[in-house]
């Protein structure tokens, strides 16, 4: 018997993006009905009740599974490390610490922006061996040249914060996730 088809897949939203998410889950659905499961996590920062019962409406309706995730504690770590918000808010920031927190029933999630429209099946990316390429643990993702072993978690931890609170001076939450991946 094959293997079923999982796919996990991680979006971040304020309210602000909830309607815009929501249209994205909803392609991610209607291009993957066929899969046998879709697992969508949501870190929820302050989405209303009408918007997340409607985000919740949409998975509903495709048979899915939305997860809200709660990221106070992601935020609490950010504030503690004196990252700066991005334009107010840390929600940009949660998918870099989130998929460690995640109860996940397979080895991977997906990471989609809010402003994604799937418009094709992504079987492809289940089924890919990922080898070396997988996400080492917590935080290492973003150093390819540094193997987890080298790297402490608190050196990680550090990295990103620091890169975070840079991003304000160089204009993008990208500049700084660049700057990661030579360190």
């Amino acid at each position: 018997m094959a293997q079923p088809k999982i796919l996990n897949v991680l979006y971040q939203s304020d309210n602000n993006y909830a309607m815009v998410t929501g249209v994205s889950i909803e392609s991610l659905c209607m291009n993957n009905a066929h899969l046998d499961q879709i697992n969508v996590y949501l870190l929820d920062d302050g989405i209303s009740k009408e918007n997340l019962a409607r985000i919740k409406g949409i998975a509903e309706k495709y048979g899915r599974n939305l997860i809200p995730v709660d990221p106070t504690s992601i935020r609490n770590m950010l504030i503690q490390l004196k990252v700066e918000p991005w334009r107010g808010t840390y929600t940009t920031y949660y998918k870099l610490f989130a998929a460690s927190t995640l109860d996940l029933p397979t080895d991977r999630v997906l990471q989609i922006d809010g402003d994604t429209i799937i418009n094709g099946p992504l079987d492809e990316l289940i089924e890919m061996v990922l080898g070396d390429l997988s996400a080492p643990p917590h935080g290492t993702a973003f150093s390819p040249n540094t193997s987890a072993a080298s790297t402490s978690p608190e050196r990680i931890t550090t990295s990103i914060a620091e890169s975070c609170s840079s991003a304000n001076q160089t204009g993008t939450p990208m500049a700084a996730l660049n700057r990661l991946s030579t360190t």
